[in-house]
């Protein structure tokens, strides 16, 4: 993950209480700015309106929704991954998908998936945008645009993914810092998390 971590402009330690135990769990926050994408978002029609109200950003001037510009940043550093796009059905992009087909999970990754999800009551909601593995590492990475906010359910997946066996060091927020101009990155990206000290 260096590549990320070189592009952050600040990286902090943030906390959420879980749903279930009531302890709080610390993850790691990048800000990083991504370049703006030019139009800013895919014309209406060529997806779903659920799809072309998300904005673009760039990786190395193409534009990407910001998890897969996220997964393009690991994979600079060797991860393989995917965009978990729990929203529409529980598909696993490599690339936009106006111009890609899903695609099906290695192995190993679907069952650690699969337990995450067990763990969930059944549910994927919640679940981290980014799903990256490299050797016998997994990494999950939530990207929160501008504007975005915790998602309810995503306490109840840290929660689940810890006692699936994640160690919270591999649990990371990437907050794409808008450059609003003069305020603090957390009033352009709310999003509850407690930052700690």
């Amino acid at each position: 993950m260096h590549s990320l971590f070189a592009r952050a402009s600040r990286v902090d330690v943030v906390g959420r209480r879980l749903p279930k135990s009531g302890r709080e769990a610390a993850l790691r926050r990048l800000v990083v700015r991504f370049g703006r994408a030019t139009p800013e978002h895919l014309r209406p029609g060529t997806l779903a309106p659920t799809y072309t109200s998300k904005p673009l950003v760039t990786f190395r001037g193409a534009p990407l929704f910001g998890e897969l510009a996220v997964l393009r940043w690991l994979e600079v550093d060797g991860w393989d991954g995917v965009w978990v796009d729990t929203f529409h059905g529980r598909k696993f992009w490599r690339d936009m998908p106006h111009r890609s087909a899903p695609v099906a999970l290695p192995t190993p990754a679907r069952a650690l998936y699969d337990r995450i999800v067990a763990e969930n009551g059944g549910r994927a909601s919640g679940f981290f945008d980014v799903m990256a593995w490299r050797g016998t590492q997994t990494a999950f990475v939530e990207y929160k645009g501008p504007g975005d906010r915790v998602g309810r359910n995503q306490d109840a997946w840290v929660e689940a993914a810890l006692a699936a066996g994640v160690p919270a060091a591999d649990l990371v927020i990437v907050a794409a810092d808008d450059g609003g101009g003069g305020g603090d990155e957390d009033d352009a990206m709310p999003n509850e998390w407690t930052v700690t000290t």
